[in-house]
């Protein structure tokens, strides 16, 4: 279906959308899903015959520029997308992604939101067939741009990793303009994208052999608003944009350049199976846990990767990245689905250093929040937002004069957009932004013991008189995971039991576990039949645990062995007996 189609036929939508709640109200027999978000949400649902509109309801300010991208996971599947103001009237809609693939599993709106209030967003299905979806909702604030005047280029320094730099220009009264970006640093590759009056997106350009494009727009009125950053976080380079009255040819379909989302699209089950990762900003996707590591690609605002697992103490996750493994860090990606129990997998071997790049001559800035491009915390918490300027004529942190290397506390109280204006040598000016985003932090994941897992040394049955007493196994203990978080325990283990003992209790007081380790210092803990975790570390004057079980009971006992550093191996003997005579 044509782009002007597609408007077309949103328009009609939006007479009829009062007209269609109010029936579907009154059918017996259907259901609208309903549910709340936040800037920053991701989410699954699912439109079925009983349930053809899922609406979820979010709280927005005037000003604030918000973007809807919704991906049918179901195959066949293409969402539709309503966006109402307070007044419950239509406001935006989208059948479908105007830069990805024609008739396509997804739906993508933009809109400048007008009024102070709550407004909603309905989901439903464009062709009728039902089926699961994923949903992003992201939202800036308003944020002053420099005003471009026509025919008064400027050059827009990236350094690495910096933020995207907003401009604005003034819709033309009679005529077109023509909007035209170039790059002549080697090997730097750019991402625009350019808003109309209304907050939506018209044109998104971006390529990694992209050297230059070109918009043009006709007379109206308001301003456009055209956010550019280097689309790969690690190189560095200058863009210049320009508006001009004349001189570009003008065409009304430019040739666009635009990034693929990285969607994997699964078949749908009765609850969502599979763990995704999604971010409202470019992130990379590395090689291995860390920034050392290369990039092999990136996950794209209002795309989704799968997640197949995560380190030790899950601070990156682990992605399938067009069948390749991928990393992405854990502080710039949301989680949605079942991904409570995500393997743990090995670090990659730490890549050797290549080269240190150039720095670009000229003027250098540096514009962080809490050392990153972007936060989120917590209502209350507070961020350090900090910046390094070089070679420049002079600098202002929210609009006020500041000296060109300084930093602020900052304590939003709801999600804040910091800009950093730098006049350049020959009066040229560049912004950098840093966004915190306020919200309901979910308390970071932590490897835990796991006694679903199955034991890494086997399992065996015993009963109360069993011979041969002791009874011995030879394992190797020791891991990544802390079982301080225990209480009162010491030592690194491992996620699953490295063995487990079910016990039939009879006659005989106590049952007796000790391990004994090759000149190692080793740690013990074991989950009871009464599903209490017990402790131990050095026994009898030695560096060998032992942990008695008075008057134990029938069941399952599951028994871990600690070394005292993280993600060594520590080899012995555990034994287990019911006579008291026996320790290390």
């Amino acid at each position: 279906m044509p782009l002007q189609r597609r408007r077309a036929v949103g328009r009609q939508r939006g007479w009829v959308l009062g007209i269609v709640l109010a029936l579907l109200a009154g059918l017996p027999g259907l259901a609208l899903a309903q549910g709340s978000l936040t800037y920053g949400s991701t989410v699954t649902g699912e439109i079925t015959a009983t349930t053809p509109f899922v609406i979820y309801a979010f709280q927005a300010n005037a000003g604030d520029q918000v973007t809807v991208y919704a991906v049918g996971i179901t195959p066949g599947f293409r969402p539709s997308l309503s966006l109402l103001g307070p007044d419950q009237r239509q406001i935006g809609v989208a059948t479908g992604d105007p830069f990805g693939v024609e008739d396509g599993p997804a739906a993508r709106l933009n809109h400048r939101i007008a009024s102070t209030g709550r407004h909603s967003l309905l989901v439903s299905s464009t062709d009728a067939i039902p089926g699961e979806f994923l949903l992003t909702l992201s939202g800036r604030p308003s944020v002053s741009s420099n005003v471009i005047s026509p025919n008064a280029p400027v050059t827009i320094n990236i350094p690495a990793g910096a933020a995207a730099v907003r401009y604005s220009f003034q819709a033309p009264q009679s005529g077109q303009l023509t909007l035209s970006l170039t790059t002549s640093t080697p090997n730097f590759a750019f991402l625009a994208r350019v808003f109309d009056p209304s907050g939506s997106l018209i044109a998104g350009l971006a390529g990694e052999a992209l050297t230059g494009a070109a918009l043009s727009v006709g007379p109206g009125s308001g301003f456009y608003e055209v956010s550019v950053a280097g689309l790969d976080s690690e190189t560095q380079g200058t863009v210049q944009v320009a508006v001009s009255t004349g001189g570009t040819p003008v065409t009304t379909n430019p040739i666009i350049t635009t990034p693929t989302p990285n969607v994997v699209v699964q078949a749908a089950t009765s609850t969502p199976s599979i763990c995704r990762a999604s971010s409202s900003v470019n992130v990379n996707v590395r090689t291995g846990p860390g920034t050392n590591y290369g990039a092999i690609g990136s996950l794209y605002p209002g795309s989704a990767l799968n997640v197949v697992g995560r380190n030790s103490i899950s601070s990156w996750f682990v992605v399938d990245y067009n069948g390749r493994q991928g990393w992405v860090a854990s502080s710039v990606v949301t989680l949605s689905g079942p991904c409570a129990t995500l393997p743990f997998v090995a670090d990659p071997p730490t890549p050797t250093p290549g080269p240190t790049s150039t720095p670009l001559p000229g003027a250098t800035i540096s514009f962080t929040v809490n050392g990153a491009a972007s936060a989120v915390i917590a209502a209350g918490q507070c961020v350090t937002v900090a910046w390094n300027t070089a070679n420049v004529q002079a600098v202002y942190y929210q609009n006020a004069g500041v000296a060109g290397t300084d930093s602020r506390q900052e304590c939003p109280a709801v999600t804040t957009t910091y800009t950093l204006r730098v006049v350049l040598p020959g009066n040229v000016e560049t912004t950098r932004t840093v966004t915190v985003n306020v919200g309901t932090l979910a308390p970071p994941a932590i490897a835990t013991l796991d006694m679903s897992l199955p034991p890494d040394y086997g399992s065996t049955s015993l009963t109360a008189g069993f011979m041969p007493d002791p009874f011995t196994v030879n394992l190797t203990g020791g891991g990544n995971v802390p079982v301080a978080y225990l209480g009162g325990c010491a030592g690194y283990t491992s996620s699953a039991p490295d063995y487990s003992v079910y016990y039939t209790s009879g006659a005989f007081p106590t049952l007796r576990f000790y391990f004994m380790g090759g000149g190692s210092d080793t740690t013990m803990v074991i989950n009871t039949a009464t599903a209490s975790y017990i402790c131990a570390d050095d026994s009898y004057g030695t560096f060998h645990p032992t942990i008695d079980i008075n008057n134990p009971v029938s069941g399952r006992y599951d028994i871990w062995i600690g070394g005292y550093n993280a993600n060594t191996s520590v080899s012995g003997t555990l034994y287990i007996t019911e006579s008291t005579s026996n320790h290390p």
